[in-house]
């Protein structure tokens, strides 16, 4: 029986005959009504969007077509319980309007938004693989907390561009430019599964270029918080 849910796949042109083609070569039974979107963006993007968050795209430089991607949260504004229990206030209902950013009147008492509530900025993650050195992808991924990038070369591979791919050398020197406070390098080439030359080099480059955000080079499945 079908589903009454929707999946949306977002990706560049061709992506729904290959996900056709995947639906037809396996036997699996698939309950979802599967909706493949083509993309073509070449600036930044906004995807899907919704009261929590959003997705913006942008195309990048590959031998095929390719996209990076982008998630933020939405600025959130909480309410000062202290400064509330202070007043003799207990949080209620009737408080929603200060988290949208109004002044309210309670029992004769101005309660002013500005005074109890402070904005939480929302966390931001991009993921941008399967890409060529070019510093313009920079405006997209900077100011991120998280960028997930690709590093599928050592430092001594100089033939990373003809191969549309990064070198741990641009891949550092993008991450720096971000401004991310974390990096995950992902992508790595299976010739460096026994070598910690990658390593050891990303180590080096990232003294020498003063990079102040926290790195690593997770394994397929590994999990980590935003």
């Amino acid at each position: 029986m079908k589903s009454s849910k929707t999946l949306k796949i977002f990706g560049p042109s061709g992506t729904g005959s290959g996900i056709k083609n995947i639906v037809l070569a396996y036997k699996f039974y698939n309950n979802l009504d599967l909706k493949a979107i083509s993309l073509n963006a070449p600036k930044e993007k906004i995807i899907l969007k919704n009261k929590n968050y959003q997705v913006s795209a942008i195309n990048v430089k590959h031998s095929v077509k390719c996209i990076a991607y982008k998630i933020k949260e939405k600025d959130v504004r909480n309410i000062y319980v202290d400064k509330l229990a202070k007043k003799g206030i207990k949080p209620g209902k009737f408080l929603s309007k200060l988290k949208d950013g109004k002044d309210v009147v309670y029992e004769g008492i101005k309660l002013k938004y500005k005074e109890l509530t402070y904005l939480k900025k929302g966390k931001s993650i991009a993921y941008v693989t399967d890409l060529r050195y070019d510093r313009s992808i920079i405006p997209f991924i900077r100011g991120v907390d998280t960028l997930i990038i690709e590093s599928t070369f050592g430092e001594e591979f100089n033939k990373s561009f003809e191969f549309f791919h990064l070198n741990i050398k641009e891949a550092m020197s993008l991450a720096k430019s971000s401004g991310a406070k974390e990096v995950q390098f992902v992508h790595t080439s299976q010739r460096y599964e026994n070598d910690d030359s990658i390593i050891k080099s990303a180590a080096n480059l990232y003294s020498k270029l003063k990079c102040n955000f926290t790195y690593s080079f997770p394994n397929d499945f590994d999990k980590f918080v935003v």
